[in-house]
């Protein structure tokens, strides 16, 4: 397999997090140095962003591929945590030993 065809590592769901918590303060520096420029990206984003979620096909789209998401995020990490947190709630309380 030669180097342009290599799949990129899967972006984990604890990177994503922590890009997502970084985002405001990268805008706000963003912001100082280059006004114009950062409020015509996310004026762009939130257009393209507004026109998926009016578009009556793009929400199709996503009620159908609702149920794959889900099956996805409970097979992955987060239904261990979940699966986990339930049996924990159900764990009948540890019987006092006679002696």
């Amino acid at each position: 397999m030669n180097h342009s065809q290599e799949i990129p590592p899967r972006a984990s769901w604890g990177r994503v997090f922590h890009k997502a918590t970084d985002l405001p303060e990268q805008l706000e520096a963003s912001m100082r140095s280059r006004p114009v420029m950062t409020v015509l990206a996310v004026a762009g984003v939130a257009f393209v962003a507004g026109t998926i979620a009016g578009s009556r096909v793009a929400r199709a789209l996503l009620v159908a591929a609702a149920p794959v998401i889900a099956r996805r995020l409970i097979d992955g990490p987060l239904g261990d945590d979940l699966e986990g947190y339930v049996k924990s709630i159900f764990r009948e309380p540890a019987s006092p030993q006679a002696s």
